[in-house]
């Protein structure tokens, strides 16, 4: 079971523990929506954070980047035109 919470915090309650993030307890996904994605990219590279997804646009208007926390949680920054 999923749901969304207020700021858009998504919590998981597996039924089974596994691989992939909708199998574990706990936060393992963030998401920060940004002004701007490219500052951000150029500090976290400055800091030599890994980009296991870099700067991508999904659609048209919305970019994306993907860095993991020090635990391997995903943190997503999100751009919106």
């Amino acid at each position: 079971m999923s749901g969304h919470g207020p700021g858009g915090v998504t919590w998981w309650h597996p039924r089974r523990r596994g691989v992939g993030i909708d199998q574990q307890l706990g936060f393992r996904y963030l998401t920060f929506v940004v002004t701007n994605l490219d500052e951000v990219i150029q500090r976290l590279e400055a800091a030599h954070v890994a980009f296991p997804r870099p700067k991508t646009t999904i659609r048209p208007g919305t970019t994306i980047a993907m860095v993991k926390d020090p635990d391997g949680n995903i943190v997503e920054f999100v751009e919106r035109g």
